[in-house]
């Protein structure tokens, strides 16, 4: 027999007997499904099986329930587009009617199913950003943080999109109670003992309509700290000078190069042990100027030792500015002119964009060198 439902629903199963029943359903697009058998009277036992397609008429079994006596079976499942099955075996019954039905939710985000503190997510020894949506009225998602050395944790929530955190709340669990927390705000939880687990729930906000299709961003681990950083053109490179006079308005380029910039971030958590698998950006603007291009993004994730590092080309130039400036090298007085290009540069963490150097209303300079001509070279 094939069910057709657009919306959540329950069907009534009339005059169950002993035996088993199967019944037809399709999902459209990927989903999360709760398939269930309620309403069974104390003479009924049920259990349930969700089944499958595989598309070549092969049934896959997606889950099982038998819960004791007559308790209402539930499976709860991610589900990808295709046909599907209930198979009801009645290992008892009076012959009164149940009910069964699934619970179809969508979009869904790529934590599901954690619905629940026993499906939670369970997180790395990281920094870990997530991004997720509530599918429905009833959709909690559950996560767990361990912090393994005891060391300062960050929590935070946000809409990703701005003006949206409303929808959700955010939520801790705390001597047996969720204790709910402030949305849009780092906070820091210290003095953990040494494997203690986090466990945050984020959930939708009955006082606002559901919107499925707005996403959340959920900060979760273990505290950044920046420990150390360059952004440094070539070793070999003639500097100009703090001296040398500038364009109006320009300040001393404090990073300068030739044709290449190499960078690096170093970040541990609170205890000094290097996080792994996050992502510093170097945000860099070679040239500034009128209709200027924005910012080029340059992405590197922290390696086992907590170091991320990258290396940017910026090719040759012919210079929107130059200067004038005396090197002394030996015994000679040199006096040089150099052309070059005014750019800025900004470095943040990508998970936590408090952490940094810089930023794009305080960036710090970059000069790229263009050319350079010996004027004059005086003993």
């Amino acid at each position: 027999m094939h069910i057709a439902f657009n919306q959540p629903a329950v069907h009534p199963f009339r005059r169950a007997t002993r035996g088993s029943y199967c019944y037809h359903f399709e999902i459209g697009q990927h989903s999360k499904t709760e398939a269930v058998v309620t309403e069974q009277s104390p003479g009924t036992d049920f259990e349930l099986f969700l089944l499958r397609d595989d598309g070549n008429g092969n049934l896959q079994l997606v889950g099982h329930s038998s819960q004791p006596g007559n308790a209402d079976e539930s499976i709860l499942a991610v589900t990808p587009p295709g046909h599907y099955y209930w198979l009801m075996n009645a290992l008892a019954s009076d012959g009164s009617p149940v009910g069964f039905g699934a619970l179809v939710a969508a979009p869904i985000d790529a934590y599901e199913p954690n619905d629940s503190p026993e499906s939670a997510t369970v997180l790395p020894d990281t920094l870990n950003v997530i991004t997720g949506n509530s599918d429905s009225a009833w959709d909690y998602d559950y996560y767990e943080f361990t912090s393994v050395r005891g060391q300062t944790l960050r929590l935070m929530l946000t809409g990703e999109d701005s003006g949206t955190s409303n929808r959700w709340l955010l939520e801790v669990y705390n001597n047996g109670v969720w204790q709910q927390e402030t949305k849009d705000m780092r906070l820091n939880i210290n003095g953990l003992p040494a494997n203690e687990r986090l466990q945050v729930r984020g959930r939708p906000n009955p006082a606002v309509a559901l919107t499925p299709h707005l996403r959340y961003r959920l900060t979760i681990g273990s505290t950044p700290f920046m420990r150390n950083h360059y952004v440094e053109g070539e070793s070999n490179a003639l500097r100009i000078p703090y001296s040398a006079p500038l364009a109006y308005g320009q300040r001393y380029m404090t990073t300068q190069a030739y044709k290449q910039v190499k960078w690096s971030m170093l970040l541990t958590d609170s205890t000094n042990t290097p996080i792994k698998g996050v992502t510093p950006v170097l945000h860099l603007l070679p040239r500034t100027r009128l209709g200027q291009e924005p910012y080029s993004s340059h992405p590197a994730k922290t390696d086992i030792n907590g170091w991320a590092r990258g290396t940017i080309n910026l090719g040759a130039c012919y210079g929107d500015w130059s200067t004038t400036f005396v090197d002394y090298s030996g015994t000679y007085r040199n006096t040089w002119k150099t052309d070059y290009n005014y750019g800025s540069w900004y470095l943040r963490l990508n998970e936590d964009p408090s952490v940094g150097v810089g930023s794009p209303e305080n960036s710090v300079v970059l000069g790229h060198l263009c050319q350079q001509t010996l004027i004059k070279s005086e003993r």
